[in-house]
């Protein structure tokens, strides 16, 4: 991902991370750590932030080829997705990991991730991850 991108791919940029945000509110999705989706074994799936991303944009089969080829983890944190998805949410490695340890090691709810995702969402690449910080310092996760 290039740091600095044009006013109009930074408009679908951050129209793409208000989709993600609304997508972990919408209730749709049950949260899990440490894998980018986890069988339940009862007929449904968990998934972390970063795989309701790449579930909710590249689908559920690209999904599951993702995590086969890369076994879905980056460093012992769920926090690979697909470069396109990526690209299309304006992510750096840090951001999305920061946004996985959020998930994975820190316990905090979709919702909470939500408002870091929409209250940066207009945020350039190279900012974001900076954004998502300041306003996690600032906010309790029971406040939401």
């Amino acid at each position: 991902m290039i740091d600095l991108v044009t006013t109009e791919e930074m408009h679908d940029i951050t129209n793409a991370r208000l989709e993600w945000a609304k997508a972990l509110r919408s209730g749709f999705y049950r949260q899990a750590k440490g894998q980018l989706i986890k069988d339940n074994g009862n007929g449904t799936y968990g998934f972390c932030c970063i795989g309701v991303a790449t579930l909710h944009f590249a689908g559920m089969d690209a999904l599951q080829r993702h995590v086969h080829e890369n076994s879905g983890y980056d460093g012992g944190f769920n926090c690979q997705m697909p470069k396109e998805v990526e690209n299309k949410l304006g992510l750096t490695f840090d951001s999305r990991s920061q946004l996985a340890t959020y998930n994975d090691r820190d316990g905090v709810t979709f919702d909470f991730i939500a408002t870091l995702i929409e209250r940066n969402a207009d945020k350039q690449p190279s900012d974001f991850l900076h954004g998502i910080v300041t306003t996690a310092t600032t906010l309790q996760p029971d406040s939401l």
